[in-house]
């Protein structure tokens, strides 16, 4: 949560440079879809100290399953659920005064040139820019005005088919930020989301919406000594159970599930190598 931007650009530039050695990703789609869905967020990568603990902690909590690709520098792992690729794992250099983790997730755009020219103008930061990376795609690294850091995409053979998330699979991302109604207009600007103001039980948050789906959330950042930043949610079955599991394998509970927060449906914790991200019990409903 308090990663530098010179740190996420060095591990990003990890890819790029393997890449320029005929090293490749995966597509963010296992088949070919030619369909793009602007807006949704299609891709989460993990940036860690320690990718052999992340793994481990991963894997035992959410079942994941991992295949690597190259090695030393040029490590990236690929994140499986049930066989489908779902993300990414990048290693911190060993020499980084930095050892905190984070999830950098990948947003589609309809156009990447349109997207990075827009965040610059509305006074975001390029931290890395447009680059073609053999198997995935145009992909590129922004800060968002506020600070939040997330990706471009405009992936090879379009982006993965919409469908509701199983447990222990992407529920979805939250933005947690310090200025609201800028926020809500750059985002509208950007990728044409729609805001909804909702309150759920006791939390109030806007949806941001396109077409009448939801496509991700905002929140008024409740640490806001801490930098805006785009929080990951996995669906869990039973956010108690999944919480008592993660700090059995070495999670720290930021937030734990409590009747006065959503019924007692949500969590907050850090993994062990202290990437943040929230578990949340949910029923799909057709709107969502």
């Amino acid at each position: 949560m308090k990663f530098t931007q010179a740190l996420l650009l060095t591990i990003y530039g990890l890819l790029l440079i393997s890449c320029q050695q005929k090293f490749s990703v995966p597509p963010v789609s296992k088949e070919p879809t030619n369909v793009y869905t602007p807006g949704r967020f299609v891709w989460h990568d993990l940036v860690t100290p320690d990718v052999e603990q992340s793994k481990k902690f991963y894997g035992e909590v959410f079942g994941w399953s991992f295949e690597s690709i190259g090695s030393g520098e040029k490590l990236y792992t690929i994140i499986k659920k049930d066989n489908e690729n779902i993300g990414g794992i990048f290693p911190i250099p060993t020499n980084s005064k930095v050892k905190a983790g984070e999830w950098v997730a990948s947003l589609s755009v309809s156009n990447i040139n349109d997207a990075v020219n827009q965040t610059v103008l509305s006074g975001g930061k390029v931290l890395r820019g447009i680059q073609e990376l053999n198997g995935r795609g145009k992909t590129a690294l922004v800060s968002d005005p506020q600070g939040g850091i997330l990706a471009y995409i405009k992936a090879d053979g379009g982006d993965p088919v919409q469908k509701s998330p199983g447990f222990n699979e992407w529920l979805g991302m939250e933005l947690w930020t310090n200025n609201m109604e800028a926020s809500k207009e750059f985002y509208r600007f950007l990728v044409g989301y729609e805001t909804e103001d909702r309150k759920d039980d006791k939390v109030s948050f806007t949806a941001f919406t396109k077409n009448g789906k939801i496509y991700a959330a905002l929140l008024k950042n409740p640490t806001p000594e801490v930098r805006t930043h785009w929080m990951p949610y996995i669906r869990v079955e039973n956010v108690i159970t999944m919480v008592e599991k993660a700090k059995a394998a070495g999670a720290t509970v930021l937030l734990a599930p409590s009747a006065a927060v959503r019924n007692s449906t949500v969590a907050i914790i850090l993994d062990p190598t202290r990437a943040p991200l929230v578990l949340q019990e949910f029923t799909p409903t057709a709107q969502n």
